[in-house]
């Protein structure tokens, strides 16, 4: 179980140079850059909160469950990012328990990006071991709606090479070895190497910038809800909503079932 004590927990993420060779290399991931690349400066600190052993976290029993950014400023090369991260919440639901995370990053103190992660540690709460939820009852999640939503505004479809997690992996720093290390997925229980729920939002940014014809620059919060596991080598097919503030967004695997749920783009006010 994961100490529950730790809430409010504050890390000191350290520091992050911003380089042109970097954001490059994330934008040929999908295809083209989006402000997702913002999880590349924080993502060896977050996962040195995810090692904390005074935390509690197994990395194998850990997902990514939700994702929330609001962008203050646009990443240009040489910026140094100075980060924080905060466990804002511990909380069980059902069988899991459900690990907040604010990280906040600045340059020369000036707000440049805040970004909320939901992680999931499977299987974990107590009341999977037999025992009571010691932590306060989450709400129950909400019916599926029966109405069907109104035709997308647009929609791409992107193949998602066998390789995309290692390529991902090296561009995002984000090593989970769930994403890169068959046996190790299946012996915490994955059918096999599953794609990192950030290159998934990634790659679904790409697709609502390209059908509404913006640039990463306009985007002023996103947000996205990790409906289910994603394999390599198929289509992701994103579907897009656009209004007059930005768009509605989910993605579908090619049985129709959502990978990505809740998906919302903001256009900035700067």
């Amino acid at each position: 179980m994961i100490n529950h004590e730790r809430a409010g927990h504050v890390y000191d993420l350290g520091e992050y140079t911003v380089t042109e060779k970097a954001m490059e290399a994330y934008a040929e991931i999908a295809g083209g850059f989006t402000p997702v690349f913002g999880i590349v400066p924080v993502w060896s600190g977050i996962a040195s909160i995810n090692e904390d052993p005074e935390l509690g976290l197994d990395e194998s029993r850990v997902v990514h469950g939700e994702q929330r950014m609001r962008f203050l400023q646009p990443f240009r090369d040489g910026q140094v990012l100075r980060s924080k991260g905060t466990v804002e919440a511990i909380a069980e639901r059902g069988s899991n328990e459900m690990v907040t995370l604010r990280v906040d990053s600045s340059d020369l103190g000036a707000p440049v990006l805040s970004q909320w992660l939901v992680i999931i540690s499977r299987g974990t709460a107590a009341a999977a071991k037999g025992g009571g939820s010691s932590g306060k009852p989450s709400s129950p999640e909400p019916p599926p709606a029966t109405q069907k939503p109104p035709p997308p505004t647009g929609e791409r479809s992107t193949y998602l090479s066998p390789d995309i997690t290692y390529r991902y992996a090296e561009a995002a720093g984000d090593d989970n070895r769930i994403h890169t290390d068959p046996e190790f997925a299946r012996h915490a229980g994955l059918p096999g190497i599953i794609v990192q729920g950030m290159c998934l939002l990634h790659v679904a940014t790409r697709a609502v910038l390209e059908v509404e014809g913006r640039a990463p620059a306009e985007v002023g919060q996103l947000s996205a809800r990790f409906a289910r596991m994603f394999m390599p080598d198929q289509e992701l097919r994103t579907r897009v909503w656009a209004d007059g503030g930005g768009a509605s967004f989910d993605a579908l695997g090619l049985d129709g079932k959502h990978v990505l749920k809740n998906g919302r783009l903001d256009l900035n006010h700067r």
